[in-house]
Protein backbone atom coordinates (compact mmCIF):
# COMPACT_ATOMS: atom_id res chain seq x y z
CA UNK A 1 0.00 0.00 0.00
CA UNK A 2 1.30 3.30 -1.56
CA UNK A 3 -0.36 6.38 -0.10
CA UNK A 4 0.69 9.81 -1.18
CA UNK A 5 -0.51 13.43 0.54
CA UNK A 6 -0.10 16.81 -1.30
CA UNK A 7 -1.12 19.56 -3.37
CA UNK A 8 -0.68 16.91 -6.08
CA UNK A 9 -3.32 15.03 -8.85
CA UNK A 10 -3.38 11.36 -8.99
CA UNK A 11 -3.69 10.97 -12.80
CA UNK A 12 0.24 13.24 -12.80
CA UNK A 13 1.53 11.07 -9.93
CA UNK A 14 0.34 7.55 -11.36
CA UNK A 15 3.41 7.67 -13.93
CA UNK A 16 6.04 7.86 -11.02
CA UNK A 17 4.34 5.02 -8.59
CA UNK A 18 4.15 2.69 -11.42
CA UNK A 19 8.34 3.85 -12.33
CA UNK A 20 9.51 2.90 -9.27
CA UNK A 21 7.05 0.70 -7.95
CA UNK A 22 4.84 -0.82 -10.66
CA UNK A 23 7.68 -3.28 -11.39
CA UNK A 24 7.59 -5.16 -7.86
CA UNK A 25 6.37 -8.50 -7.90
CA UNK A 26 3.06 -8.58 -6.07
CA UNK A 27 3.98 -10.92 -2.88
CA UNK A 28 1.70 -13.86 -1.15
CA UNK A 29 -0.47 -12.71 1.21
CA UNK A 30 0.51 -14.06 4.44
CA UNK A 31 -2.02 -17.02 5.89
CA UNK A 32 -3.91 -15.53 8.71
CA UNK A 33 -4.06 -17.53 12.10
CA UNK A 34 -6.17 -20.53 12.14
CA UNK A 35 -6.23 -21.48 15.98
CA UNK A 36 -7.72 -18.92 18.32
CA UNK A 37 -6.80 -19.31 22.07
CA UNK A 38 -10.02 -20.17 23.61
CA UNK A 39 -11.76 -18.18 26.52
CA UNK A 40 -10.27 -18.06 29.61
CA UNK A 41 -12.02 -19.50 32.37
CA UNK A 42 -10.48 -17.71 35.11
CA UNK A 43 -7.08 -15.58 35.94
CA UNK A 44 -3.62 -16.90 35.05
CA UNK A 45 -0.60 -16.36 37.02
CA UNK A 46 3.07 -16.90 36.44
CA UNK A 47 6.19 -15.63 38.40
CA UNK A 48 9.83 -15.15 37.44
CA UNK A 49 12.45 -14.73 39.67
CA UNK A 50 15.73 -12.46 38.83
CA UNK A 51 18.27 -10.10 39.73
CA UNK A 52 16.25 -7.16 39.08
CA UNK A 53 13.51 -4.95 41.06
CA UNK A 54 9.93 -6.57 41.63
CA UNK A 55 7.77 -5.84 38.58
CA UNK A 56 3.82 -6.68 38.34
CA UNK A 57 1.95 -6.69 35.20
CA UNK A 58 -1.46 -7.68 34.45
CA UNK A 59 -2.81 -8.38 30.77
CA UNK A 60 -5.94 -8.15 29.31
CA UNK A 61 -8.33 -9.60 26.41
CA UNK A 62 -8.88 -6.62 24.54
CA UNK A 63 -11.30 -6.90 21.36
CA UNK A 64 -9.89 -5.31 17.88
CA UNK A 65 -11.67 -2.99 15.76
CA UNK A 66 -14.40 -3.64 13.94
CA UNK A 67 -16.03 -4.80 17.59
CA UNK A 68 -17.77 -1.85 18.61
CA UNK A 69 -16.18 -2.41 22.35
CA UNK A 70 -13.26 -1.58 21.04
CA UNK A 71 -13.43 1.90 20.95
CA UNK A 72 -15.43 1.62 23.95
CA UNK A 73 -12.22 0.49 26.19
CA UNK A 74 -10.29 2.92 24.01
CA UNK A 75 -11.84 5.66 25.71
CA UNK A 76 -12.31 4.40 29.08
CA UNK A 77 -7.77 3.80 29.03
CA UNK A 78 -7.52 7.23 28.56
CA UNK A 79 -9.88 8.51 31.25
CA UNK A 80 -8.10 6.12 33.50
CA UNK A 81 -4.59 5.97 32.48
CA UNK A 82 -4.73 9.10 29.67
CA UNK A 83 -2.39 11.64 31.91
CA UNK A 84 -0.71 12.44 35.25
CA UNK A 85 -3.86 13.89 36.74
CA UNK A 86 -6.15 10.37 35.51
CA UNK A 87 -7.87 8.47 38.55
CA UNK A 88 -6.00 5.32 38.43
CA UNK A 89 -2.59 7.19 37.77
CA UNK A 90 -3.44 9.79 40.14
CA UNK A 91 -4.75 7.13 43.00
CA UNK A 92 -1.92 4.46 42.60
CA UNK A 93 1.50 6.96 41.86
CA UNK A 94 0.60 10.40 43.04
CA UNK A 95 -1.58 9.95 45.98
CA UNK A 96 -0.54 7.10 47.97
CA UNK A 97 3.24 6.82 46.13
CA UNK A 98 2.71 2.38 45.64
CA UNK A 99 4.77 2.55 42.62
CA UNK A 100 7.40 4.30 41.03
CA UNK A 101 5.79 3.80 37.24
CA UNK A 102 2.72 2.91 36.47
CA UNK A 103 1.40 2.54 32.83
CA UNK A 104 -0.23 0.36 30.43
CA UNK A 105 0.73 -0.51 26.49
CA UNK A 106 -1.23 -3.70 24.27
CA UNK A 107 0.92 -6.11 22.31
CA UNK A 108 0.94 -7.81 19.84
CA UNK A 109 -1.01 -5.26 17.72
CA UNK A 110 -4.72 -4.22 16.77
CA UNK A 111 -4.84 -6.61 13.95
CA UNK A 112 -4.46 -9.95 15.80
CA UNK A 113 -5.68 -10.95 19.43
CA UNK A 114 -4.77 -8.28 21.32
CA UNK A 115 -3.96 -7.81 24.73
CA UNK A 116 -3.80 -4.22 27.01
CA UNK A 117 -1.28 -4.58 29.59
CA UNK A 118 -1.18 -2.31 32.30
CA UNK A 119 2.24 -2.34 34.33
CA UNK A 120 3.77 -1.43 37.64
CA UNK A 121 6.87 -0.65 39.79
CA UNK A 122 6.35 -1.37 43.51
CA UNK A 123 8.10 1.30 46.05
CA UNK A 124 9.60 -0.20 48.82
CA UNK A 125 8.42 -1.83 51.07
CA UNK A 126 5.28 -2.19 48.67
CA UNK A 127 5.30 -5.75 47.30
CA UNK A 128 3.92 -6.70 43.60
CA UNK A 129 0.96 -8.11 45.53
CA UNK A 130 0.33 -5.17 47.88
CA UNK A 131 0.43 -2.91 44.14
CA UNK A 132 -2.28 -5.28 42.54
CA UNK A 133 -4.64 -5.66 45.28
CA UNK A 134 -4.42 -1.36 45.27
CA UNK A 135 -5.06 -1.45 41.34
CA UNK A 136 -7.99 -3.90 41.55
CA UNK A 137 -9.94 -1.58 44.38
CA UNK A 138 -8.86 1.49 42.36
CA UNK A 139 -9.97 -0.11 39.32
CA UNK A 140 -13.17 -1.56 41.04
CA UNK A 141 -13.89 1.84 42.10
CA UNK A 142 -13.83 3.31 39.23
CA UNK A 143 -16.32 0.77 37.41
CA UNK A 144 -18.95 1.32 40.00
CA UNK A 145 -20.15 4.16 37.87
CA UNK A 146 -20.13 5.64 34.40
CA UNK A 147 -17.48 8.41 33.71
CA UNK A 148 -18.66 11.60 34.14
CA UNK A 149 -20.44 13.08 31.18
CA UNK A 150 -18.22 15.88 31.58
CA UNK A 151 -15.25 14.13 31.44
CA UNK A 152 -15.98 12.60 28.97
CA UNK A 153 -16.95 15.14 26.21
CA UNK A 154 -13.07 16.52 27.67
CA UNK A 155 -11.52 13.13 26.48
CA UNK A 156 -13.50 12.68 23.02
CA UNK A 157 -12.00 16.35 22.07
CA UNK A 158 -8.68 15.13 23.59
CA UNK A 159 -8.33 12.16 21.38
CA UNK A 160 -9.62 14.03 18.17
CA UNK A 161 -7.37 16.53 18.63
CA UNK A 162 -4.25 13.90 18.83
CA UNK A 163 -5.41 12.13 15.71
CA UNK A 164 -5.85 15.56 14.03
CA UNK A 165 -2.58 16.73 15.05
CA UNK A 166 -0.86 12.84 14.01
CA UNK A 167 -2.48 13.91 10.51
CA UNK A 168 -1.56 17.56 10.27
CA UNK A 169 1.63 17.05 8.37
CA UNK A 170 1.37 15.25 4.28
CA UNK A 171 3.11 12.42 6.51
CA UNK A 172 1.68 11.97 9.12
CA UNK A 173 -1.82 11.80 7.06
CA UNK A 174 -0.27 9.68 4.25
CA UNK A 175 1.28 7.38 7.02
CA UNK A 176 -2.49 6.97 8.49
CA UNK A 177 -4.55 6.53 5.77
CA UNK A 178 -1.98 3.57 4.36
CA UNK A 179 -1.39 1.70 7.13
CA UNK A 180 -4.89 1.78 8.05
CA UNK A 181 -5.84 0.98 4.29
CA UNK A 182 -3.14 -1.93 4.80
CA UNK A 183 -4.62 -3.13 8.07
CA UNK A 184 -8.07 -3.23 7.19
CA UNK A 185 -8.75 -2.83 3.87
CA UNK A 186 -10.22 0.68 3.41
CA UNK A 187 -8.59 4.14 4.83
CA UNK A 188 -11.94 5.14 5.83
CA UNK A 189 -12.17 2.69 8.81
CA UNK A 190 -10.35 6.19 10.50
CA UNK A 191 -13.39 8.01 9.99
CA UNK A 192 -15.40 4.99 11.06
CA UNK A 193 -13.38 4.63 14.04
CA UNK A 194 -13.52 7.84 15.60
CA UNK A 195 -17.57 8.37 14.53
CA UNK A 196 -17.90 5.24 16.90
CA UNK A 197 -15.93 6.91 19.53
CA UNK A 198 -17.52 10.43 19.58
CA UNK A 199 -21.34 8.31 19.60
CA UNK A 200 -20.42 6.45 22.75
CA UNK A 201 -22.05 7.53 25.72
CA UNK A 202 -21.06 7.22 29.83
CA UNK A 203 -22.81 3.44 30.24
CA UNK A 204 -21.88 2.14 27.07
CA UNK A 205 -17.91 2.70 28.00
CA UNK A 206 -18.65 1.18 31.15
CA UNK A 207 -19.89 -1.20 30.17
CA UNK A 208 -17.26 -2.15 27.30
CA UNK A 209 -14.84 -1.70 30.66
CA UNK A 210 -16.95 -4.15 32.78
CA UNK A 211 -16.48 -6.54 30.55
CA UNK A 212 -13.01 -6.18 29.03
CA UNK A 213 -11.10 -5.52 32.77
CA UNK A 214 -12.46 -8.67 34.52
CA UNK A 215 -10.13 -10.80 36.35
CA UNK A 216 -11.64 -13.45 34.67
CA UNK A 217 -10.00 -12.85 31.77
CA UNK A 218 -6.76 -11.66 32.32
CA UNK A 219 -3.01 -13.01 32.89
CA UNK A 220 -1.03 -11.80 35.79
CA UNK A 221 2.70 -11.92 35.90
CA UNK A 222 4.60 -11.36 38.86
CA UNK A 223 8.77 -10.60 38.48
CA UNK A 224 10.92 -10.21 41.93
CA UNK A 225 14.30 -10.39 43.04
CA UNK A 226 15.69 -13.88 43.48
CA UNK A 227 17.31 -17.14 42.15
CA UNK A 228 16.36 -17.26 38.47
CA UNK A 229 13.79 -19.07 37.39
CA UNK A 230 10.02 -19.32 36.41
CA UNK A 231 6.64 -21.03 37.45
Amino acid sequence: VVGIVGDLKFEEALPTIEKYFGRLPRGERPEQPSVVEPEQAGERRFSVQHDAEPLVFAGYRKPVYPDPKEPAISLFLEYAMGSRVAPLYKEIVLEKKLASSFGYFEAPSDTFPNLVIFYAEPIAPQTNESVLAAFDKSLKELLAKPVPAKQMEIIKRRMMKGALMSMKSNMGLASELAEVEQKFGSWKVTIDWYRQMLELTPEQVRAAAMEILSSERRTVGLLSRGTNGAE
